[in-house]
Parts: structure tokens; sequence; C-alpha cells
């Protein structure tokens, strides 16, 4: 009889160790993938999901924090058992993306965490119309974010759409002309980090 009582205060014993909760800390720098510079004034935040993958339902923000003008930050934070916990940041002109920008943390100091953040390229696309108007019926452009259709065209028409920075993009675009024909063409633009470049499309 000793010896099971004493087996279940055992087991209960690791049961709240498993659960225990309890003051934690992350402190690091938010860094630029491409180059590894502090990236200056991020939003970081800790975020912690009882259970299950972070980025799903449940999630609760458990600290915050603005990095300084070198990326550096550090939150306090207090961590609940049974819960997964991992810091995140947010800053203009670059993604967030949890598979990138998302680092797992552990229960109590988590010290000297990089968070790499990937920076936005922009293209700024000129649409030139060297035809008659009436030629062609619609053009547009695929393979990057925010891109356009158009119908009807106008000369000289221009957008800007936006990708991964410090990246050769691929993209695609397509010209509809009178006639119902769609003739598509394939090109490449480099993408140049915090920066935008330029791209022509003759129709």
């Amino acid at each position: 009889m000793v010896r099971i009582t004493f087996f279940i205060f055992c087991i209960l014993g690791l049961a709240a160790c498993s659960k225990s909760s309890g003051p934690s800390s992350v402190n690091g720098q938010v860094i630029d993938k491409t180059t590894g510079k502090g990236v200056p004034y991020a939003q970081v935040y800790v975020i912690g999901a009882s259970g299950g993958t972070i980025g799903g339902l449940g999630n609760q923000q458990s600290g915050s924090a603005t990095a300084d003008a070198n990326g550096n930050f550090s939150i306090s934070f207090n961590w609940a058992g049974g819960n997964n916990y991992s810091v995140t940041a947010q800053v203009p002109l670059y993604f967030q993306s949890q598979t990138v920008s998302t680092v797992s943390l552990t229960e109590g100091k988590n010290n000297n965490v990089k968070i790499p953040m990937v920076p936005e390229g922009f293209v700024r696309f000129n649409l030139v119309n060297a035809a008659p108007l009436d030629t062609i019926d619609e053009i547009s452009v695929g393979d990057l974010n925010n891109t356009k259709n158009f119908s009807p065209l106008y000369k000289d028409t221009f957008f800007i759409a936006y990708g991964f920075g410090n990246t050769l993009t691929h993209f695609s675009y397509t010209i509809i002309d009178n006639h119902g024909v769609y003739h598509q063409y394939i090109d490449t633009v480099f993408l140049k980090a915090l920066d935008t470049v330029n791209f022509t499309i003759n129709y």
C-alpha cells in the first residue's frame, strides 16, 4: 500500500512539473536575413498557444517590446504550463513569415535570440504602348505580390509590385489582342532589397 501511494505521488509530481508556470524572458536582436544587420525599431511579440502550432487559433500575446536602433530587444513574460511559446517581429518593408521570422522559446531565460526578417524588393512596371490602343485588349502581370490586370490600356501606364528582396524573381505576363489571342511571356527581374527597380513592357 505504501509503495502504491508513493508511486501515485510521483506521477502527480511529474504532471505538476510538466504544467509548471513562472517568469520567463527573451532577449536578442531582429536582423535582416540578407545582410545580418540589425533591423531598427521592429515590433517584437511573444506569442503563446495552448497546444498546437504557433499561428493557429488560440494564440495569445504574452509580451511585447520595440527593438532599439540596432534591432536589440528584451521581453519578460509569464510562462503558463502546457503552452507553446514563440517570439516574432513585424516591421514595415519586411515580410513576416512564421517559417522564417518566428522562433520557438523554452521556459526560463532565452538569450541572444536572432529573429531573421526577409526584406521586400520593389519593381516598377512601365507598360509602354507603342501601337494603336485598339490592338490590345488586356494585359496582366502575375507571380509577384499585388500584381495587376489592365483593361483597357492607356499609353505609358505603370504600377509597382513587390516580392522578396535580393532575389532574382521569375514572373509572367499575358497580352490579349483584339482577336482574343493570348500571348504569354516569361521573364525575370532582380529585386533589390529595400529598393525599386524598373522593368519596361512594350506592347
